[in-house]
């Protein structure tokens, strides 16, 4: 079965955990040939490695080609398409709940290249692929297994191999980081200033003030800020002003429009018909 077999790309542009992790460890793990992948999102991460083929890789609106040793994670707040050179393409798929990462590996994740694809050497690609079938084997195992060590190792000997993004700005202040990487993988839900308090264990006003020393901004604007920059792209992708509405966090069309305006000077149709 492969991962989009029931899917509906007009009616189901998300991909539910509920669905896709509905077992205790959170994870799942596919080798699958793929043939056409729709436009697509999901609330948990994908992290996908190509065995072979050659394919365009649509990612948050951008173009990259993909082919064997391709890497590339997926988030909770991307969105992607495949579409393959001819015929379909093999690779590895393994999907996540975010409560598979300890806070370093969620931080070390957010903060290297690994959502861009890169490419990693023929040695490292054979061992990838021999990882890959142990966890596969543990995944599968009825009894006690060590699937997450696994997981954990496929993941260390990856973050090895991704570029380091020079440009992400870090903050030492561990709590606030956490809410910061929780609101930057959250920000489609139904999320509130009390939820991302709750979320780190502090209270709503002290984590305001905390957010705003740091950010510089408050945290009603950076969800908006966040909400709006995705919007814009779903409006590029051909989405319609209703679809990228609630698909990027708002709950009503006319506030969606009201903020959209007052961010960019456009309403989302104006913008749409640039």
């Amino acid at each position: 079965m492969t991962l989009l077999e029931n899917y509906n790309e007009q009616n189901n542009l998300r991909l539910d955990s509920k669905q896709y992790l509905a077992n205790k460890n959170r994870l799942r793990v596919i080798k699958q040939y793929a043939q056409d992948f729709p436009l697509h999102w999901h609330n948990f991460f994908e992290l996908e490695i190509v065995l072979d083929g050659d394919a365009t890789q649509i990612l948050n609106g951008k173009e990259y080609k993909i082919s064997r040793g391709s890497v590339y994670l997926l988030s909770p707040t991307d969105y992607h398409k495949i579409m393959p050179s001819s015929g379909k393409i093999l690779l590895w798929n393994v999907m996540f709940d975010e409560s598979m990462l300890s806070f370093k590996q969620l931080c070390d994740l957010t903060s290297s290249k690994f959502c861009f694809p890169f490419n990693i050497c023929e040695k490292d690609l054979e061992q990838v692929d021999k990882l890959m079938q142990l966890l596969v084997e543990e995944y599968n195992y009825q009894g006690e297994t060590c699937a997450k060590e696994l997981f954990y190792s496929l993941l260390c000997l990856l973050l090895r191999n991704a570029p380091q993004n020079s440009n992400i700005s870090t903050v030492n202040h561990n709590d606030i980081q956490r809410a910061i990487i929780y609101l930057e993988t959250h920000f489609r839900e139904n999320l509130t200033l009390d939820i991302l308090a709750s979320h780190v264990g502090f209270h709503p006003v002290y984590l305001s003030k905390l957010f705003k020393k740091f950010t510089g901004v408050t945290f009603v604007q950076r969800l908006n800020q966040l909400r709006i920059s995705y919007a814009k792209n779903l409006l590029k992708q051909g989405l319609t002003v209703t679809e990228a509405c609630f698909n990027c966090g708002f709950n009503s069309l006319s506030n969606f429009q009201h903020t959209f305006k007052k961010t960019t000077g456009f309403t989302p149709s104006e913008f749409k018909k640039q």
